[in-house]
């Protein structure tokens, strides 16, 4: 009789830890589809937004405004940057 019990015992803990198990799976899955379905979403809009500070950056400077030229120089490399994270992520 113990060794049916044992059986038993071993066989629902399997059966719960299958399903919890796979149920965390497809729950993490689902997350890290979301995740990357946003950010490239926000990548994809990265290129009018950098080009727009740039362009606002480049005005100012040459209005006489010299941190404008930071902006410039930044939109420019955070583009970059997310490109480079865009081909990591698909």
């Amino acid at each position: 009789m113990g060794d049916i019990k044992e059986y038993i015992d071993t066989s629902l803990e399997n059966f719960k830890n299958d399903i919890v198990g796979g149920i965390v799976d497809n729950i993490k899955d689902k997350m890290l589809d979301g995740v990357k379905w946003i950010s490239l979403a926000v990548i994809e809009s990265s290129y009018a937004i950098c080009l727009t500070i740039a362009m606002v950056g480049l005005i100012f400077y040459c209005a006489g405004y010299k941190k404008g030229a930071k902006a410039v120089t930044l939109s420019i490399i955070i583009f970059v940057v997310l490109q480079a994270i865009k081909v990591v992520i698909q």
